[in-house]
């Protein structure tokens, strides 16, 4: 999302772009110093959103321009590391430019972090632009429905079994994340794969196999985990 702010009674159009996991959000915005009017315009097949909800600015007593606001997430996963970047005006042309992260770490859906950038260089700005970018926390929605380890007659062990999404997002990427203990219990090795099938719809399932060719010592038993991104 981009959100400017004129410091001068003018009229400025915005086109804004958010992505996330390669995917694009486009909003529009045309403000003045008396009123706000936004139109959204969300991507079709990405249902997650971080916005600026507002903004304000003022110079301190060093000179620093320190501009102040909030963000919100909406969406199916959680949003991290959510970094709003100002860039800086004067007439037309930029003049500088700097950045800070939302003061809430991690943002679920329908929550609110207040964010502040101090730019520590003087500096006369007509207008602002406020940019974000943000990562999302993979979905976890995928269930290990049926799985079973053995050694082949080479001496590597082999994970086989079947993931199914139970949430309510088409997803790719779906990764299967094995520890690996011997009898006492001590982890003496890891190794992951992706399912089968690259994309599930919600409700569908695939097969994986997860080969280990290298440890520390005999396996006795595992663990698995699950991972995957959500397209919509």
């Amino acid at each position: 999302m981009v959100f400017l702010l004129c410091t001068l009674a003018i009229l400025a159009s915005i086109y804004a772009s958010v992505y996330a996991g390669g995917v694009q959000n486009v909003q529009k915005a045309t403000l003045t110093s008396t009123q706000t009017k936004d139109t959204q315009t969300p991507s079709p097949k990405f249902k997650e959103k971080v916005e600026i909800l507002s903004s304000s600015h003022y110079v301190d007593s060093l000179g620093w321009l320190h501009i102040v606001g909030e963000v919100s997430y909406k969406g199916k996963l959680n949003a991290k590391n959510v970094k709003v970047i100002a860039t800086l005006y004067k007439n037309g042309k930029v003049i500088g430019t700097d950045y800070a992260y939302t003061m809430l770490d991690i943002l679920k859906n329908g929550e609110k972090s207040p964010f502040e950038i101090i730019y520590t260089e003087q500096a006369d700005v007509d207008c602002y632009k406020l940019q974000i970018e943000y990562e999302l926390i993979p979905y976890r929605d995928i269930l290990v429905l049926k799985d079973n380890g053995y050694y082949d007659h080479f001496g590597h062990y082999h994970i086989v079994g079947e993931v199914k999404n139970i949430g309510n997002c088409n997803v790719s990427n779906v990764e299967i994340i094995s520890t690996l203990y011997n009898a006492k219990g001590e982890v003496i090795g890891a190794e992951y794969t992706y399912s089968r099938i690259d994309e599930l719809a919600p409700g569908e399932t695939s097969p994986f196999e997860i080969i280990v060719y290298h440890t520390s010592g005999k396996i006795d038993h595992y663990k698995l985990v699950t991972q995957a991104t959500c397209k919509s």
